[in-house]
């Protein structure tokens, strides 16, 4: 943006030296006594005729070229003024109107600008005295020497730090419920399934007030979800939902996993968010993240997985073969690595988890300051003798006695996610590493019985009763949606709204669209 302040005073200061220069020739050949004509042949009085200035046609004449010299030239020549300073006052005029159409030019771009502030508030038009002063602070700083851009700068920076800007308000007088505006409902319906304003469609429907309308609302949540801008939902989602934030919390022991190397562990993390996508993309059933004959993997995973048949870096679907241990969350390397510590798998993280986010069982925290099993240090003890010691302790067996099984039937998985069958542990000596003459190896033994449950043999027989409690998981699934979408814990007064969700994703074999189709639809989610 050109500095319409200099530009200005480039006119004035042009204007003014054309006229100091032109002064000696106004003194020496002043207006009274024009330079005398350029001789010319005679006229002759027979042939010259007198011209009437108010006829069309003369006037018509006096614009047409004549003897070589164009208008513009003729009425240089004709004033009376001298040609340097009549070229200086146009120069300095010309220069004014290009100052002037910079200075509507500048307004009109802040007026743009200004406009975009709807958009940066999320459709919230800022009140006059907020453009106000941001207009004048605009010309504040350029009158403190900052460049129109700096002074933008600067500008629009108060505009990032304001509140309306960090914030997604919703107000509603008094704490009271209100039902959102479709403006409103636009905006919560983007910033759910994108994680981004909404686009000029929904803007356009809510200004029409067509919004609100379920079939259109319908429309549009399916149109939000086959939009590429829903990965600004999925990732976000999915890491909530599932507590992929412990997955970056360690890394592994490279000398113990020395094929968990840095490219496996993000393709790994991968696999859960592209499984994710496919099952969204194709509203697929929730039934096949607990369990399912296929992956969506790239090469390194395969290579990991020891699957045959998969080139490419991109993730795709694989049909998996019969008998194999993947397919669903269960199957993925990312979910048994964060139950662990790096080293050693842990039964107790492994079977939290799968209460909390696949059986809809959440254990209750542990108490507060548990000792430790001090009786255990320096024993090479195996993984099932460890923990039945937790649950000789009255303060750990209410818990332990429902986790521990579940955890038990996933040990064939390693700390890095790898099927194995046997097990090993050295004690640790008086320096604190681990002692090569008390290492013990044992063959995994998974059978186990859940608390008041069936039992089951092996990982197979406890991912097969996993799966058969699609309502547990649905549960689970929904609660997470509320959560998410709405920007709240879920409490009591949610239930039937819980019910609802989950009622309909069973009418429609769980597929995993008809969950935010049921939230989007509901009261709730149309209430502040």
């Amino acid at each position: 943006m050109l500095d319409s302040r200099r530009l200005k005073s480039f006119a004035a200061a042009l204007g003014a030296l054309t006229l100091l220069a032109a002064a000696p020739a106004a003194i020496a050949q002043p207006a009274s006594a024009p330079a005398a004509p350029a001789a010319a042949a005679p006229a002759d009085p027979a042939t010259t005729t007198v011209s009437d200035p108010a006829d069309p046609k003369t006037l018509k004449d006096t614009l047409k070229t004549e003897n070589g010299l164009t208008p513009w030239t003729m009425f240089i020549n004709a004033t009376p003024v001298p040609k340097v300073v009549m070229i200086g006052l146009l120069a300095a005029s010309a220069v004014s109107w290009i100052v002037l159409i910079l200075k509507l030019f500048e307004f009109a771009t802040m007026g743009r600008i200004a406009n975009r502030f709807v958009e940066a508030f999320r459709g919230a038009k800022p009140p006059a005295k907020y453009l106000d002063r941001l207009m004048a602070f605009y010309g504040v700083r350029l009158k403190a020497g900052d460049t129109p851009t700096a002074a933008l700068k600067e500008t629009l920076a108060l505009v990032l730090a304001s509140p309306m800007f960090l914030y997604l308000a919703e107000p509603a007088p008094d704490n009271k419920k209100r039902p959102l505006s479709d403006h409103e409902l636009a905006v919560r319906l983007a910033y759910f399934l994108w994680a981004a304003p909404p686009d000029a469609a929904l803007r356009d429907l809510a200004q029409k007030g067509e919004l609100s309308k379920p079939d259109v609302l319908a429309a549009q949540t399916e149109r939000l979800l086959n939009d590429s801008r829903s990965k600004g939902f999925l990732q976000p989602f999915t890491n909530q939902w599932l507590g992929m934030d412990r997955f970056d919390f360690f890394e592994v022991n490279r000398a113990l996993y020395p094929r968990f190397d840095t490219g496996t562990k993000v393709a790994a993390k991968g696999e859960v968010h592209e499984t994710m996508a496919h099952v969204m993309r194709t509203n697929a059933s929730l039934r096949d993240l607990l369990k399912s004959d296929y992956v969506v993997i790239n090469r390194i995973l395969a290579h990991y997985y020891d699957i045959e048949g998969v080139k490419g870096d991109d993730y795709e679907k694989i049909k998996l073969p019969e008998g194999s241990p993947r397919g669903g969350l269960l199957g993925m390397a990312a979910i048994h690595f964060m139950g662990g510590n790096g080293e050693r798998t842990s039964p107790v993280e492994r079977g939290a988890w799968v209460l909390r986010k696949l059986l809809h069982d959440a254990p209750p925290p542990a108490p507060a300051n548990i000792p430790a099993l001090t009786r255990l240090a320096g024993k090479a003890l195996e993984t099932k003798e460890r923990l039945r010691a937790h649950q000789e302790d009255p303060q750990c067996a209410n818990c332990h006695r429902k986790i521990d099984p579940i955890g038990f039937g996933l040990e064939n998985f390693d700390a890095a996610g790898q099927w194995r069958t046997t097990d090993s542990i050295m004690a640790l000596s008086e320096t604190g590493k681990p002692d090569p003459k008390t290492k013990k190896t044992w063959t995994i033994e998974a059978a186990a019985a859940l608390y008041k449950g069936p039992a089951f043999k092996d990982y197979f027989g406890l991912r097969d009763i996993i799966a058969s409690k699609p309502d547990a998981f649905a549960r689970s699934y929904s609660e997470a949606l509320i959560e998410y979408a709405l920007g709240r814990p879920i409490g009591f007064r949610d239930q039937p709204l819980i019910d609802a969700m989950v009622q309909r994703g069973a009418d429609k074999d769980y597929a995993f669209r008809s969950f935010i189709h049921s939230l989007v639809a509901s009261p709730e989610f149309h209430t502040k």
